[in-house]
């Protein structure tokens, strides 16, 4: 049956499914099969006795990646499995707090929040915050979502509150800091009003028995590094370890993997620099250089054989990518790595690069192509062609080329949705569920056709929330105060912040796609598109 399992793959694939024990690399670049050696590895261990399934860990970033894994494995074992630990970094993260969280001082019925969650617990308690720089008079809580931003990407890094507040305490210890200097002090002031922010939201947090995203990472990692007894059961329950889509980790992740991964170092990760999509929340090409120096004794595997495209579109796509450089793997002579991709597909395909001065000129000369395409190739339709733009307003310019030339097309980005006001209506409602503080979409939503406030009443709350030094949404909460609100307006105005407190409850348990539907339908935008 291993026979068969390795039967499909091509030797750089076999080399790493097979690979035994010890640390391993696996460069994958796109299109080389990366999730096929994953999960081929992954029933590969079990089906050779080296690992039970419960004794494998995999983990991967979204749910559909990790749903996806799960169903090729089980796939590929002849009995399936139960115990194999698949799952998100945040999933797992969870599992293991739910589990021993009370060891680190976490409530067993501790709750995790989303971001609009966290938001309305900030804005709540904003009075326990001592803000200064970050509490503009005419707009409080303009920075609240740029703090709990700074907040996440500390604890990306593994920086706790206590380990910020060291860092800037030290700071101004330090013999360079100069205190007469007014720029240099005013800098340092800043830093000393987020560590006692981050203090506060922690503090805030831990009152209400919550965690954010980012606590997963960090409560678990102080979990791994404090609690020595829960280490070693989680480090004995694990043999195996397989990270997926590496060049996205954070720097508390990649620590969170070696903990466990210690003393048998059977940690695999599998990535690729050149296709890093989260550098915003912290991913960097850092941890893979890293993980070559923490397992200086690994494998390394690069797999260059791409079942995608043509051979003349990768050579391109190589070309341009070496824009990067220096700061790629492959750009480095002494790891002597190339991952120059070979193309396993048989049909040719020409690539032309074409650099317009201007999107009329582009738009033309593309046209002009297609037709002459068109022209020579009898057997081509017109089917056979497509254009991918970064924007819809591009895409508009060329659906007008197209019917210039009398030439039949479907254009995908839905033209002229975004500009129709119940779409922005709705889209205005769905930003106030998110950010109820948000008065430039509270605004738009109460001059919309359905919420029956006339103009002179959101004038008299416009005036209130100025007075009040508070948004949109509070003044409306306060319509009671205003003698100048008819009684039928002011049931209006609470009928529709039950309703968006409503529809903010709803946002806690439903997906995104399903709260849509039934704010568009509650609302009765629905019936206005």
């Amino acid at each position: 049956m291993s026979h068969d399992l390795l039967a499909k793959l091509n030797p750089e694939q076999r080399e790493a499914v097979t690979h035994t024990e010890g640390p391993l690399m696996i460069v994958a670049g796109a299109g080389t099969g990366k999730t096929t050696v994953v999960t081929h590895r992954i029933a590969w261990l079990i089906m050779q006795g080296h690992a039970k399934p419960e004794e494998i860990l995999a983990l991967t970033f979204t749910e559909k990646a990790s749903s996806e894994m799960e169903e090729r494995v089980d796939a590929l074992l002849p009995y399936g499995y139960i115990d194999l630990q698949i799952s998100t970094f945040h999933a797992f993260a969870e599992k293991l707090l739910r589990q021993y969280g009370a060891e680190i001082g976490l409530s067993r019925d501790v709750r995790l929040m989303t971001e609009l969650d966290a938001w309305l617990l900030t804005r709540q308690n904003f009075d326990r915050f001592e803000l200064d720089h970050y509490r503009p008079l005419g707009n409080p809580t303009k920075y609240i979502k740029s703090l709990l931003t700074h907040f996440s990407r500390a604890k990306d890094l593994g920086i706790d509150a206590v380990d910020y507040q060291a860092f800037v305490e030290a700071k101004r210890m330090a013999p360079e800091f100069d205190e007469t200097d007014e720029v240099e002090l005013s800098e340092q002031r800043r830093l000393e009003e987020l560590a006692r922010a981050y203090t506060t939201y922690q503090e805030i947090l831990h009152e209400n028995d919550a965690l954010d995203f980012g606590d997963l990472m960090l409560y678990t990692l102080q979990l791994l590094r404090k609690r020595p007894a829960i280490r070693k059961k989680i480090r004995e329950q694990y043999k195996f370890i397989l990270v997926d889509e590496f060049q996205d980790t954070n720097d508390a992740q990649y620590q969170i993997v070696k903990e466990i991964a210690e003393p048998l170092r059977n940690l695999t990760i599998v990535g690729d620099d050149d296709q890093s999509i989260y550098k915003f929340r912290g991913a960097s090409l850092t941890n893979i250089l890293t993980f070559e120096k923490d397992f200086p004794e690994s494998k390394r595997v690069v797999l260059t054989k791409n079942y995608r495209s043509a051979q003349k579109i990768l050579d391109t796509a190589h070309a341009f990518i070496q824009h990067n450089n220096p700061h790629r793997l492959e750009a480095s002579e002494e790891r002597k790595l190339s991952k120059k991709l070979e193309g396993m597909l048989e049909y040719t395909a020409e690539v032309e690069h074409f650099h317009a001065p201007t999107l009329a000129e582009e738009v033309t000369r593309v046209v002009d192509q297609i037709v002459k395409l068109r022209e020579a190739e009898t057997e081509t339709v017109w089917s056979d062609f497509a254009i991918l733009v970064r924007s819809n307003t591009a895409g508009t310019d060329f659906a007008t080329a197209l019917d210039r030339h009398g030439i039949p097309y479907q254009f995908l980005a839905l033209s002229g949705l975004y500009t129709k006001r119940p779409i922005l209506d709705l889209m205005a409602y769905l930003r106030v569920i998110d950010t109820p503080f948000d008065s430039a979409s509270m605004y738009r939503l109460l001059t919309s056709s359905l919420s029956g406030i006339s103009d002179r009443t959101i004038m008299e709350l416009n005036r209130l929330a100025l007075k009040m030094g508070k948004s949109l949404f509070e003044a409306c909460e306060q319509v009671a105060t205003l003698q100048e609100v008819s009684l039928e307006e002011q049931v209006l105005l609470n009928n529709l912040l039950t309703q968006i407190k409503g529809f903010q409850e709803d946002a806690r348990t439903r997906p995104v796609g399903e709260l849509f539907v039934i704010v568009a339908k509650e609302s009765g935008y629905l019936e206005k598109l």
